[in-house]
């Protein structure tokens, strides 16, 4: 956040007074902000805005700069109905003071843009930065750095609306002007490098891709060294590559080395070290060396269980490929902890009711019964039939499926007199329909 002065009225004593002390509120909320203390500085910018309008009008420029300033506070925390607002207000009173195409108006653009990409409107963002970039070719100079900045921006939409087609020239364009303006050794030359090679890589254009990310990676190690955290995400790039191409006597040690490096300059819980695991471990997988695979596995997943700001989606999608793989190989016991785990993250996050919540209850309760702990698989399936019953109805297929799993689970532990109407009304409401060449043989206890 930059506070602008411009010209201002003459005030009387007490004006010039406010005004001083809004500045100098202003300067503690951005320290307030910078130090993440966003309540506090929520406050003191509030009170900066109120001065301000009160003083020098609905419509300056510096009431514009507080409502920016509001806007990223609220931003930070979350609420973007408000950031949005606060946002659009402030680009009307610069578009309308400063002009639609002054510098701090299209900053102003670029950073509401970003709020809508934040909130998943990209194709908003695309609209407001292709805006944009025409003010910019139309004010500054063609190598101008900015515009280089909003090639940049534009390219990464399109790439997260998989549109490689528009992404790649502005990429193109963007590494060109970026080359120029800080020379061919720059690491803002580099990351360029990388970001058009992923282009070429989600194209499949590997041949494209890899001298790309070579090039990328010996810049990071010849301007910042060979251990900092910039060369191991270029090894990590360049060995997900030769992954991708089949070529893992190249990609293995590369991703050693970018683990080795993040293990030794970043915090333990980093996510970017649980990347690493994951992305080393996934290797090991698909070379067939599980003994390895396994604990790199386990690793991720414990680091990204210590982290605050692992996304739970990903958290989720750890425990459950692990655990998969581990059943896929009889190994039940370390089965049993990750879907223990991910049951009480699912739950927690989207309800007992939730589809993925009930799915994995029954995961669980087979894990139990191959266990042969019954006594502990029979509340997982009588919960799950339960809520199948009320989100899904009676004869809804999955709930069939829990009266089967409910049924062979009574059959095993000798309560015939409870399995026999489950499976009664699980084959009544198979047949009612699918017609009676689909009912199973009910002597068979078989989970489904």
């Amino acid at each position: 956040m930059v506070m602008s002065l411009y010209a201002v009225p003459v005030w009387g004593a007490t004006d010039k007074q406010k005004i001083e002390q809004a500045y100098q509120l202003s300067d503690q909320a951005v320290a307030l902000y910078q130090q993440a203390h966003y309540q506090e500085s929520l406050a003191l910018f509030q009170q900066v805005l109120s001065i301000r309008e009160k003083v020098l009008g609905a419509e300056h420029i510096d009431t514009a700069n507080s409502l920016a300033n509001l806007s990223a506070v609220y931003q930070a925390t979350g609420k973007n109905d408000q950031a949005l607002a606060l946002l659009e207000r402030a680009l009307v009173i610069k578009a309308k003071v400063l002009g639609p195409e002054h510098a701090s108006t299209l900053d102003s653009i670029s950073t509401l843009a970003d709020l809508y990409q934040a909130i998943g409107q990209r194709e908003t963002a695309v609209l407001l930065y292709k805006r944009v970039l025409e003010a910019q070719e139309k004010t500054l100079s063609p190598d101008h750095e900015n515009i280089a900045d909003t090639l940049n921006s534009l390219a990464h939409l399109y790439l997260g609306l998989t549109e490689y087609d528009k992404a790649l020239p502005l990429f193109q364009r963007a590494l060109r002007l970026t080359e120029k303006i800080a020379g061919p050794d720059h690491t803002a030359t580099a990351t360029m490098l990388g970001s058009l090679a992923e282009v070429y890589l989600k194209l499949r254009q590997y041949d494209q891709a890899l001298p790309l990310y070579q090039c990328a990676l010996a810049i990071f190690e010849k301007t910042l060294g060979a251990e900092h955290p910039y060369t191991a995400t270029g090894l990590n790039n360049l060995a997900s590559l030769y992954n991708l191409m089949g070529q893992f006597d190249k990609a293995l040690p590369l991703y050693q080395r970018s683990l080795a490096i993040k293990e030794k300059k970043l915090a333990s819980d980093n996510p970017s070290i649980s990347a690493s695991l994951n992305n080393l471990a996934s290797m090991y997988e698909k070379m067939g060396q599980y003994d390895q695979a396994f604990p790199l596995y386990e690793r991720a997943l414990l680091n990204q269980r210590k982290a605050t700001d692992t996304p739970p989606v990903d958290y989720l999608f750890g425990l459950d490929h692990l655990a998969k793989l581990y059943e896929e190989r009889d190994q039940y016991d370390s089965v049993l902890p990750l879907y223990q785990r991910a049951l009480e993250v699912r739950e927690n996050l989207l309800g007992q009711e939730h589809p993925d919540t009930v799915s994995n209850m029954i995961r669980l309760g087979k894990i139990y019964f191959t266990l042969s702990r019954f006594n502990q698989a029979l509340p997982l399936f009588r919960q799950a039939l339960s809520i199948r019953e009320k989100t899904l109805g009676s004869e809804h297929p999955d709930t069939v499926t829990c009266l089967n799993n409910l049924a062979a689970l009574h059959q095993v532990m000798g309560q015939y007199d409870q399995a026999l109407p489950l499976q009664k009304r699980a084959l009544e409401l198979t047949e009612k329909r699918y017609g009676s060449e689909h009912i199973p043989d009910p002597s068979e206890a078989a989970l489904n």
